[in-house]
């Protein structure tokens, strides 16, 4: 399904019908390969349960501590029904040090969600996937906007489609071909106007020749950037005074703008000097609570908000 298309939505559909089902304890775990996508979920399953729930149920938050709470998480796996919300450098850190923690918590997953499940590939994701659904019981879902990446490796695509046994869902409305035109054309997703921006950083500067190699080496792995090397380039402040000026000249022409930081920290010191320079700007973090976010996302859909 394309990005905006209810990829989330769906799955969380999905979970909520499955533990509706359950009478026994029955474990879910959400895999994400960033924190925002982690709470983003966490929010989206809470909101729903709510509604549709028909028990009680524990969800548990497994990214953004700096400790793991995965033996707190496995040990209550053993009485009752959960959902696990998980970054996957997290339980890649539990899976080389808390192994038995990771074996306890599979004996009652009925269920793993991977998110941007093009990255199931890279060695350690697939690992962990295969550590929390030992068997062939245990269902695997995963989501992704882009199933297919021939463009860099016909191999991986094939690897890929096995790993799921071929089963791909994809949206479809009958009579349409194209269904990126539909859910532009019924107003589901915005037409992108793409304008690439260059802008060449350091990094000789702001790396090691080792922490480079490392991220060269996540590359090719398949997996995303690391979280130190994000915040690392995002606190380049000749990038940050870029973006900001960027977001100045763009700002005049009255339209509403989303920037997507780097890191928590870069979207708040964005924010606030956008403020100080008057233009009304909002951040919205995985910190950020909920009442404040959800104020701050409706007075941005409003058009005479000033946001």
């Amino acid at each position: 399904m394309p990005t905006g298309s209810g990829k989330t939505r769906t799955a969380v559909n999905v979970m909520c019908t499955l533990i509706r089902q359950k009478t026994e304890r029955f474990v879910i775990v959400w895999l994400a390969n960033k924190e925002e996508l982690c709470d983003q979920a966490y929010e989206e399953f809470y909101k729903s349960w709510q509604i549709i729930g028909n028990q009680t149920i524990k969800i548990f938050k497994h990214f953004g501590g700096k400790k793991s709470n995965l033996t707190e998480i496995a040990e209550y796996s053993q009485k009752g029904s959960a959902v696990i919300f998980s970054s996957l450098d997290m339980m890649y850190e539990d899976l080389t040090s808390n192994i038995s923690s990771v074996m306890s918590l599979s004996q009652n997953v009925g269920l793993v969600v991977m998110d941007e499940a093009h990255l199931t590939i890279a060695r350690t994701y697939k690992n962990i996937i295969e550590n929390l659904a030992p068997t062939n019981t245990t269902g695997i879902l995963g989501l992704s906007a882009t199933p297919g990446r021939s463009y860099r490796n016909v191999e991986e695509d094939i690897e890929l489609k096995n790993f799921y046994f071929g089963q791909k869902v994809s949206l479809k409305v009958e009579g349409e071909k194209n269904i990126i035109n539909w859910l532009i054309k019924n107003k589901y997703l915005a037409k992108a106007d793409i304008k690439r921006i260059d802008f060449e950083a350091n990094l000789a500067n702001l790396f090691t020749k080792k922490e480079i190699e490392i991220e060269l080496e996540r590359i090719r792995e398949g997996k995303d950037y690391s979280k130190a090397f994000r915040k690392k380039l995002s606190n380049d402040n000749e990038r940050t005074e870029f973006i900001i000026n960027l977001i100045k000249e763009e700002s005049k022409s009255g339209k509403k703008i989303i920037v997507f930081a780097g890191t928590k920290d870069n979207a708040i010191a964005i924010s606030d000097i956008l403020n100080i320079n008057g233009i009304n700007s909002a951040s919205i973090t995985s910190s950020t609570e909920s009442e404040l976010r959800k104020n701050s996302i409706e007075k941005f859909r409003k058009s005479n908000s000033g946001l």
